[in-house]
């Protein structure tokens, strides 16, 4: 028992024929909202005050950050990023900064951020994210992302300031 990590996010590993559960990941300051299978490894969107793509080896349980968000200035942006997929064989991730939701892609996220390249920004998503806290759904920027057809889909929270919008996609 350490009440200090109370409600706080970790990730466990699970033998489904032993019943073993080990920790890979010990609780800490960020939560996870996505995760998705790529290359034999793990890769989990982790929410934070830098938001993080974590790569994790099933078979060795290492953990390493493959990508660091831009680390927003202004504390009223939300962290909270969500999107994963594959498509085209490439690992694509959302993202948040300053300039509001990006979206980036690596066909080798093991080699680290320098094999990202950005493919999307707030501006090429017709600057519809909306990406504050006080937006609607608490800033949700990119919802989601699904690969169909080899072609990437992305959800996007519109509504800004008040205004009730819901979504758009591309």
């Amino acid at each position: 028992n350490n009440p200090e990590n109370k409600n706080r996010s970790m990730l466990l590993k699970i033998n489904t024929k032993t019943g073993e559960v080990s920790i890979v990941v010990p609780p800490g300051a960020g939560s996870y909202r996505a995760g998705i299978e790529y290359k034999d490894k793990l890769y989990f969107a982790v929410t934070s005050g830098q938001p993080y793509l974590l790569e994790i080896d099933p078979k060795t349980d290492t953990t390493k950050r493959v990508y660091t968000s831009q680390k927003p200035s202004d504390p009223f942006i939300s962290v909270g990023i969500r999107g994963l997929a594959v498509v085209n064989d490439k690992l694509v991730a959302s993202m948040i900064g300053d300039g509001g939701a990006y979206i980036v892609a690596s066909d080798n996220p093991s080699a680290g951020e320098s094999s990202f390249d950005i493919i999307a920004t707030q501006e090429d998503l017709l600057d519809y994210p909306a990406y504050y806290y006080n937006d609607s759904i608490f800033g949700g920027a990119i919802w989601d992302m699904v690969e169909f057809n080899n072609k990437l889909y992305v959800t996007v929270v519109t509504g800004k300031s008040g205004n009730k919008q819901a979504f758009a996609m591309f």
